[in-house]
C-alpha cells in the first residue's frame, strides 16, 4: 500500500544511494543540467532578491544579524541536501513513474510518497502561492527601476504590462535545462551588482554620521523575516534536480551554490 511505502522516507534511503544507476530513457541522450548550470540556477533562484534585501534585514537586527545570515545559511543549505536525497530517493525506487519522462511536479510528488495525496496538494498550493508572491514582488520593483529609469515617460502601471509580457515567453519553456542561459544571466547581474556595490563602499569608505540603533524584538523578527526570504530558494530545488544529467550530484550543486551566495550576502550586509 502507498501509506506503507511513504513511511520513513530518509531513514529508507540505502548508504550509497545517491551514486546508484538510474535507468533514466528521459536523459537517454545525456542532456541535462551539469553541477555547473545547476550551481547557476541555485545562485539565481536567491542571491538577486537576497542583494537587495539583506542589508535592511540585518540592519534590523544589528551586529548579530551577521551570524543569523551565516546560520541561515548553513540550515537553508542543510535542507537543500536533504531535499535532493529525497528526490533521489524516489527516483531509485520508482524509476519507471519518476525517471522515465520529465516530470513537471517533482517537490508534490516527494510530499505524496512521503504522506499521501493531501501533502501533494499542500505542497502544490504552497510552492504555487511562495513563486506567485515572490514573482508579484519582483515584477513591481523592475516596472519601478524601469519607470525611474526611463525619466517617467510612461506611467508605472504601464511598465508592469509591459514586463509582464516580455517575461511570459520565458515561462513556456519545458524546463530549466532549456533555460540555462536565465541562471547565467541572473548571476552574473548579481555578481557585478555585488562587485559594484564593494567598490563603492570602499571608495566611499565609512559614512561618520551614521548611528547604530539597538534593534527591538519587533525588528529583529523582521530582520530574521528578510534574511529567511533571502535564503528561500526550495521551491524549485527539486526541479533544478530532476533536470540534471547526474542527479546524484545535486548536493554537490547545492553546497558551492550556498557558498557562493554566502560570499556575495556578507559583504553588503556587513
Amino acid at each position: 500500500m502507498k501509506g506503507e511505502e511513504s513511511t520513513n522516507l530518509l531513514g529508507a534511503i540505502p548508504p550509497g544511494s545517491g551514486s546508484g544507476t538510474i535507468n533514466r530513457s528521459y536523459y537517454a541522450t545525456g542532456k541535462g543540467l551539469g553541477i555547473f548550470s545547476t550551481v547557476l540556477f541555485v545562485i539565481g533562484e536567491m542571491a538577486g532578491g537576497g542583494v537587495l534585501s539583506l542589508p535592511f534585514g540585518v540592519f534590523q537586527m544589528g551586529w548579530i544579524g551577521a551570524v543569523v545570515v551565516v546560520f541561515m545559511a548553513a540550515v537553508s543549505g542543510y535542507t537543500g541536501v536533504l531535499l535532493g536525497r529525497c528526490w533521489q530517493f524516489l527516483l531509485l525506487q520508482w524509476p519507471d513513474e519518476y525517471a522515465s519522462e520529465h516530470v513537471r511536479h517533482p517537490y508534490p510528488s516527494i510530499g505524496e510518497r512521503a504522506s499521501g495525496r493531501w501533502a501533494s496538494v499542500a505542497v502544490s498550493w504552497l510552492v504555487n502561492v511562495t513563486l506567485f508572491c515572490v514573482s508579484t514582488v519582483f515584477l513591481l520593483l523592475l516596472s519601478v527601476n524601469l519607470h525611474c529609469q526611463f525619466k517617467h515617460s510612461l506611467e508605472y502601471r504601464y511598465w508592469i504590462i509591459i514586463v509582464g509580457l516580455v517575461l511570459i515567453p520565458m515561462n513556456w519553456l519545458e524546463s530549466p535545462k532549456d533555460a540555462w542561459w536565465i541562471a547565467l544571466i541572473a548571476s552574473a547581474a548579481t555578481a557585478i551588482a555585488v562587485l559594484t556595490v564593494i567598490i563603492i563602499l570602499l571608495v566611499a569608505g565609512k559614512d561618520e554620521n551614521a548611528v547604530d540603533v539597538a534593534p527591538t524584538f519587533e525588528s529583529f523578527i523582521l530582520g530574521l523575516a528578510i534574511v529567511a526570504f533571502a535564503f528561500g530558494g526550495h521551491a524549485s530545488f527539486p526541479t533544478y534536480q530532476h533536470d540534471m544529467a547526474d542527479t546524484s550530484k545535486f548536493g554537490v550543486a547545492v553546497l558551492i551554490g550556498y557558498a557562493v551566495i554566502l560570499c556575495m550576502y556578507v559583504p553588503v550586509s556587513a
